[in-house]
């Protein structure tokens, strides 16, 4: 990517943090959450800075796996550079091949219809304001207020710890 490309994506006006992104993080630790990613490292900062997010701990990009999603390595290195376990974690995802990514890796999927009106997750919100992250002694806990989910609410189950979670693809 060129200097160009990322002036032009540091003042891109329509990169915006998910709803509730914000929100989420700050009531997460910051050794708690990772951001993965499809992008480059060098985009993937540009996009997390403009839509105002804070810069976190654990960022894995493209340049971090051979293979992008749906291929799990980029959820497994998020989880081994947290140190968590990946059947302790959570993977919030926006897209299919995400998606598909966090279950091959063996974490909790909850989905965000921002992107996509459909995915294949478990769990389902419409963004990230209808789900309430909390520390605990032994993780991380998630609760979900309502999501559609082919006509049914779902509720997601309790994530003790996440790679610590992720707000943008």
């Amino acid at each position: 990517m060129t200097e160009q490309m990322l002036a032009a994506q540091a003042l891109d006006r329509d990169i915006r943090a998910t709803p509730g992104a914000l929100a989420a993080l700050g009531a997460l630790p910051a050794d708690r959450w990772a951001i993965v990613t499809s992008g480059d490292r060098r985009l993937a900062s540009a996009r997390i800075a403009t839509a105002g997010l804070p810069a976190p701990r654990v960022l894995v990009t493209s340049d971090d796996v051979d293979d992008g999603k749906p291929d799990p390595a980029c959820y497994l290195l998020a989880a081994a550079k947290c140190g968590a376990e990946p059947a302790r974690c959570l993977v919030i995802e926006d897209a299919p091949a995400g998606v598909a990514a966090g279950r091959a890796a063996g974490m909790a999927v909850l989905g965000l219809l921002t992107t996509y009106p459909e995915l294949d997750a478990p769990y389902l919100a419409a963004d990230l304001r209808d789900v309430h992250l909390r520390a605990t002694g032994r993780g991380v806990r998630a609760s979900i207020d309502a999501a559609p989910s082919h006509g049914r609410p779902r509720r997601a189950a309790p994530a003790r710890r996440s790679p610590r979670g992720r707000t943008s693809s």
